[in-house]
């Protein structure tokens, strides 16, 4: 008896052994490195997987999801509980039957045919190395359903974590493949929720019933949605004006707070301290007047400049004491670079603390679905010309009127620049892990498509055309690669080593010399283009062809008070539509912010092809007065497409000549 119950302990010790083994197997998966490998994978297996354990030969990690009795995800509001287990990755990022919670996340993505999800786990969990394996509750599966390259919002987060560097924060991300109660549910990217923690967006978080004001905001971008909780709206209303000299009203934006509920006394005061941050930046940088920001979120004057500071050291000092100016450069060039359609819809966030900065901080980049060329409207489909500096059309204006005004600045185009000197090189190779992804990841992403129908289709009506051509993923990447590299190219023309830009003396303006681009805009039915010796304007549209000087970009404040005179030269050629023409000139200054009907004078010049210069006197015009903001030139008075206008030189005289 005593043999055989040895043997049956035996047994049962061995069998238990051999059980717990094979499950843990199971949820370990193949142990192989979470990074896929530089080479060229071979040609893709076009077959889903089987649901009951990954593809042996994938690169990418799994997650599987099981949820509580095979409960469909369907909701945006309500979680559904499961576990979440993860292969196919390195030994540090494996887990298995952890316990979470997963719903449908996103918008109009939430509408698609794949879904994306959040994922709340019960504990926090560090998932597939992101962020250096930090430990956190939420996490995003982005399905790119809208991206046939599958690659813009992980391009998007790579080029912002170049340039925001750790001291700013900008999600990590991670690919896998995701089942989903045994189904396969193709290739997602594992990215993290913007949200208040020590490991994401580092400012103070409030406990819950704190019904304090001093404590810190994170501030989501909602566009035109106010359907999330905790919404708010700042209420500053100017008028902006952008690089090519358009104005619009702005100062109006819906943000969500996040980290859980605010009081109706602290969503009032985060909106009055955001508008009127709003109105001091606007009135430094416009109006040359100079303010900080009270507890109680009025305007007070503000004075404390050192002894003949000038116009754009009080303009930096002011605004930087309300501003993160570093954080507002770094992601102002993230954003002209992807040419992000939603630009306009961006988050930002305080830390009002006894212990925060008390600087309104840019950062934490999201929503790219439609950036990097994946749109139909010209100005973000073509990789050339600026676009988030400017109110440029798209499906509306939806770019960033902060960013707008800030280039307004000649202070903040230098800080531009010099960043991007130091990040070129960076953002090239950036630039390059596109086609190593594609081709390392290639038969995931051909699983994917298999599952997913979608290439060749045009999915949403702001996509372009040229998609419904790709047939494979990597049709898209290779788009998507050399979209991004003539992106950084004509970049680098503007604000490169190479690229050559003359202070422009507002005073004395030669058009032969090289100046930024914020010397001459408003072009309205006509092109400029900068020659050897001078500004060329082409008419396109006979009906009103203009452009204006914009004497509001000058580093010091120019006085209609001292400046009674304008000297232009100018020459229209023979072979124009007209002998001759009559040019009239829109005053803008002191009261009269615009243009206005009835405040203008008139010149006349021959079509010979010589040079005429015409000296006008504003000294007995009433509406002459005090700062000089803009004179529009609406140089032909009646003309024919194709006319052109020719300008050398404009000067500002105190006397007549």
């Amino acid at each position: 008896m005593g043999t055989d119950v040895k043997k049956t302990r035996f047994i049962s010790i061995f069998l238990f052994s051999l059980t717990a083994a094979l499950l843990l197997s199971a949820c370990r998966g193949p142990e192989k490195a979470g990074n896929p490998p530089a080479g060229t994978a071979s040609s893709p297996e076009l077959q889903t997987p089987a649901a009951s354990a990954p593809r042996a030969e994938s690169q990418m990690p799994v997650l599987r999801i099981t949820t509580e009795r095979n409960a469909a995800v369907t909701s945006k509001e309500e979680y559904v509980p499961c576990k979440v287990s993860s292969e196919n990755c390195g030994e540090s990022m494996l887990f298995c039957d952890r316990e979470a919670e997963i719903r449908v996340r996103g918008n109009s993505t939430a509408e698609a045919e794949k879904k994306p999800y959040r994922l709340r786990f019960s504990r926090k969990q560090s998932l597939l190395g992101i962020n250096g394996n930090a430990e956190c509750k939420n996490w995003c599966l982005m399905a790119d359903y809208f991206d046939p390259s599958m690659m813009r919002t992980s391009t998007a987060f790579r080029l912002g974590n170049t340039l925001l560097e750790g001291k700013y924060y900008c999600s990590d991300y991670a690919y896998a493949e995701v089942y989903l109660n045994g189904e396969y549910q193709g290739v997602y990217l594992v990215c993290e929720q913007t949200q208040i923690n020590p490991n994401r967006v580092a400012i103070f978080e409030k406990e819950d019933g704190d019904e304090g004001t001093e404590i810190g905001y994170l501030m989501i971008g909602q566009g035109g949605r106010t359907d999330e909780p905790n919404t708010m709206r700042t209420h500053a209303s100017v008028s902006v004006t952008d690089l090519n000299g358009d104005s619009a009203s702005c100062g109006s934006m819906i943000f969500s707070l996040s980290g859980g509920d605010y009081t109706a006394e602290q969503i009032r005061f985060i909106e009055d301290w955001c508008s009127a941050v709003y109105e001091a930046v606007y009135a430094a940088i416009y109006l040359d007047e100079y303010y900080t920001v009270g507890a109680d979120c009025t305007l007070r004057r503000k004075t404390d400049f050192p002894e003949n500071a000038s116009k754009s050291e009080k303009q930096q000092a002011t605004v930087g004491a309300l501003v993160d100016l570093e954080s507002a450069v770094r992601m102002y060039v993230l954003d002209e670079i992807v040419k992000n359609l939603d630009a306009g819809t961006f988050n930002m966030y305080v830390d009002l603390s006894p212990s925060g900065s008390g600087l309104l901080t840019f950062a934490a980049p999201w929503d790219f679905d439609f950036a990097l060329g994946n749109t139909r409207y010209d100005t973000t489909y073509s990789p050339y010309g600026l676009y988030a500096a400017n109110f440029s059309y798209s499906d509306g204006v939806r770019t960033n009127s902060w960013y707008v005004m800030l280039n307004s600045a000649g202070w903040f185009r230098e800080r531009v620049r010099a960043l991007w000197r130091e990040k070129y090189p960076a953002l090239l190779a950036d630039a390059e892990e596109i086609s190593r992804l594609s081709q390392a990841y290639e038969k995931e992403f051909a699983r994917n498509y298999q599952k997913w129908d979608l290439l060749g289709k045009k999915l949403l009506f702001h996509q372009h055309d040229s998609v419904t051509s790709y047939t494979s993923q990597a049709d898209a990447a290779r788009f998507l690669s050399g979209w991004l590299k003539n992106r950084l190219e004509w970049l680098n023309a503007e604000w490169g080593e190479s690229a050559s830009v003359e202070k422009a003396d507002f005073t004395s303006l030669d058009f032969a010399k090289n100046y930024e681009p914020v010397v001459l805009g408003t072009y309205h039915c006509c092109e400029g283009v900068k020659t050897e010796s001078d500004y060329v304007f082409t008419v396109t549209d006979a009906t009103d062809p203009y452009f204006s000087i914009l004497y509001s970009r000058s580093e010091e404040t120019l006085s209609a008070d001292v400046y009674r005179y304008f000297e232009i030269t100018c020459m229209a050629p023979p072979e124009n539509s007209s002998a001759s023409y009559t040019t009239e000139f829109f005053l803008a200054a002191g009261e009269t912010g615009a243009p206005e009907a009835g405040k203008s004078v008139y010149a006349s010049f021959p079509a010979d092809g010589s040079w005429h210069t015409l000296v006008l006197d504003f000294s007995q015009l009433r509406f002459w007065s005090g700062t000089i903001h803009t004179i529009r030139v609406d140089f032909f008075s009646n003309c024919a497409e194709g006319d052109v206008y020719f300008i050398k030189s404009a000067r500002l005289l105190q006397e007549a000549p």
